[in-house]
């Protein structure tokens, strides 16, 4: 009997990924501060470094309009995007959200084909556990993908910080197996499952996030070329 195909990369493309260097809890949340360098990021090698540079042309994104959301502060970047903290500014209501957008010095093409397909696996998605896609777009050259802004603490924080008994603990790992499961029954497979992509709200409720590598099952033959592509937390 054939079994659904992955439809993805090879796992040497993460490599490629707009999120490899982001924390999962930055993708669709203000928790962290803008200035808070994250993990896996290279550092400045001082003024006129490519680092440098870039930080110079984020800071000129401040303020810019793509689509109906006003940029306000950047509050993660990887090897090849950046998330934003973002405004609905075109009147009809009031919102905050989280805008994931391509660094404009990266090849468009194949890039543009990642977002796409991050949009497409998004777009299927409609569980209170995880980040809702808003809306996304092309604008000023510049493709983006709007998320929920989710104001939470990563998993692991949350449980130093509040010391869940165990039938909490349990309540967290049901909300999120119950998350995945909505996904697996709309044929997407996260693969990148670990506790700095989920966080835990106020009130306690668990978010799964970023899907920026996730795979759509789609084809009749099954691949077993795929492979987790977040190396082992340390």
């Amino acid at each position: 009997m054939a079994t659904p195909d992955l439809d993805l990369d090879p796992p040497a493309a993460d490599v490629d990924d707009p999120d490899a260097t982001l924390p999962g809890p930055l993708l669709a949340s203000g928790h962290r501060d803008a200035t808070t360098v994250p993990a896996g990021t290279a550092p400045s090698k001082g003024p006129g470094s490519g680092s440098d540079v870039g930080a110079r042309v984020s800071q000129d994104l401040v303020g810019m309009r793509l689509g109906a959301w006003t940029l306000l502060r950047k509050i993660g970047q990887g090897g090849m995007g950046e998330v934003w903290l973002a405004d609905r500014s075109d009147g009809l209501f009031e919102a905050h959200a989280a805008i994931k957008l391509l660094r404009h010095d990266q090849p468009a093409e194949h890039m543009a084909a990642r977002f796409a397909r991050e949009r497409a696996v998004l777009a299927r998605l409609d569980h209170p556990s995880i980040a809702r896609l808003l809306d996304a777009g092309v604008d000023q050259g510049r493709a983006y993908i709007v998320l929920e802004h989710v104001q939470g603490l990563p998993l692991i924080d949350h449980v130093r910080e509040t010391c869940p008994d165990l039938a909490s603990r349990v309540r967290l790992m049901i909300g999120v197996a119950e998350a995945v499961d909505h996904a697996h029954g709309r044929l997407v497979v996260h693969r990148d499952l670990k506790p700095a992509n989920v966080l835990v709200l106020p009130d306690g409720a668990p978010k799964l996030l970023d899907f920026g590598v996730a795979g759509l099952l789609e084809t009749t033959t099954w691949s077993t070329a795929s492979s987790p592509t977040s190396p082992a937390d340390g």
